[in-house]
């Protein structure tokens, strides 16, 4: 039995930011309008690069409770350190979030929470580490950093000419980078003649920045994983407005009525499709655990586009833990993604044959952390992939069929 096989190898500004906070002790207005946040207040003017940051599922929040509804805390002053940013990196690029490879940092060993998202960066020649070999994941990130990060991330074009900033030398290692983010409209700069490179990097900054990156790309420019990212954020938003109205109902006659919230919903559905829309509110069992409306999350293990442009999207998608297709329609309305179209569970999912590298990151993806805090390989069949775990006395056997992409647990 040998370990799942890894090849071993060896960061915007903006204007002076401003944040509208909830401060501690502070009571929320109340509202029927779900409050996804603690500490960001809505009237914040980055308020929204945070929140599609958080829905598009760039970043996530801490848990302030044990109901996915609780509001999570941002904590957007706080440092972003060298281990959150590059997972929000390469969330942000669309890459699948798991990898058989290594890196070469000793101070992030693949039983490290961002080893995936290091490893990732690192082979893509985004980060390179410290100059002692050490990558250093609970440091903090300068502006300079970050630039260059944004600008590998996302390939923007580099240019080499003299910046409107004064503290940007024309020859410092990092001009080429903040000239891209400047030329591609993701920083002003701190003032007009100032970039301020070695200031420290907040999380609502990063994700200010990073909305900014993406809203350079049309949808044709999108990769598959960005554009489900459009997707995820209008039906997870759609879902939690309608999840906070049924959270505290005992019964469909206590249900709040839709007319008591409809203009924290209609935002998010096209005319055509709010008939239904409110048929699932009121049809849904109440306080059962039911999802009203699954995003496409991640990874996903077949996707097909039928339309993908700047005025509709409209795929089917397979969740790996799902034998039937979820379809979905969205159409834009002005700057607003609607649902126009949802169908949960379609038609069956039609093969999807994997090779080995394909099957081991979907398991290490959907099994590795927590409770199969490590996975190896076991071995190969005619028709499936197998893989081994044992906890505590408790040995599991995921088999992955190489001709679906399904994958099973072996009693």
């Amino acid at each position: 039995m040998t370990h799942i096989y890894k090849k071993s190898t060896a960061l915007i500004a903006g204007a002076a930011l401003s944040l509208s906070l909830i401060q501690p002790g502070e009571a929320a207005v109340e509202s029927n309008t779900y409050q996804t946040f603690t500490d960001v207040d809505r009237s914040s003017e980055f308020y929204d690069s945070i929140e599609s940051m958080y829905y598009k599922g760039v970043m996530s929040g801490y848990q302030t409770g044990s109901n996915f509804l609780d509001p999570k805390e941002m904590k957007p002053l706080q440092p972003v350190t060298r281990a959150q940013a590059s997972k929000m990196m390469v969330n942000a690029a669309g890459m699948f979030p798991a990898t058989q490879n290594t890196n070469s940092f000793e101070d992030v060993p693949e039983s490290h929470w961002a080893d995936t998202y290091v490893t990732l960066l690192s082979r893509a020649d985004v980060i390179s580490g410290k100059e002692d070999g050490s990558f250093d994941p609970e440091g903090q990130l300068n502006r300079a950093q970050v630039a260059k990060m944004i600008a590998e991330t996302f390939d923007l074009p580099l240019n080499d000419g003299e910046t409107s900033f004064e503290d940007v030398p024309e020859d410092s290692w990092f001009a080429p980078y903040v000239n891209a983010l400047l030329d591609s409209g993701i920083t002003t700069g701190r003032t007009e003649d100032s970039f301020d490179p070695y200031g420290t990097v907040t999380r609502y900054q990063l994700a200010a920045f990073l909305d900014r990156a993406l809203d350079q790309l049309t949808v044709d420019e999108m990769n598959d994983r960005q554009t489900l990212m459009i997707a995820r954020e209008t039906l997870v938003k759609l879902n939690d407005q309608l999840s906070y109205q049924r959270k505290n109902a005992d019964s469909t006659e206590d249900l709040p009525g839709y007319d008591t919230f409809s203009e924290s919903v209609t935002p998010f559905v096209t005319d055509d499709y709010e008939p239904t829309l409110i048929e699932r509110y009121e049809n849904v069992c109440v306080n059962c655990g039911a999802t009203l409306f699954h995003a496409p999350f991640f990874p996903e293990k077949y996707i097909d586009f039928d339309v993908k442009n700047e005025d509709a999207i409209s795929f089917t998608v397979a969740q790996f833990d799902s034998p039937y297709l979820m379809e979905v329609d969205l159409l834009r309305n002005g700057e607003q993604w609607q649902v126009n179209g949802y169908i949960p569970d379609g038609e069956d999912t039609p093969p999807a044959p994997v090779d080995f590298e394909q099957a081991a990151n979907f398991v290490q993806y959907l099994y590795e952390g927590g409770a199969y805090d490590r996975i190896t390989y076991l071995d190969e069949r005619p028709d499936a992939y197998r893989f081994y775990h044992e906890k505590n006395g408790l040995e599991t056997i995921f088999v992955v069929n190489k001709n679906t992409g399904a994958i099973t647990i072996e009693p």
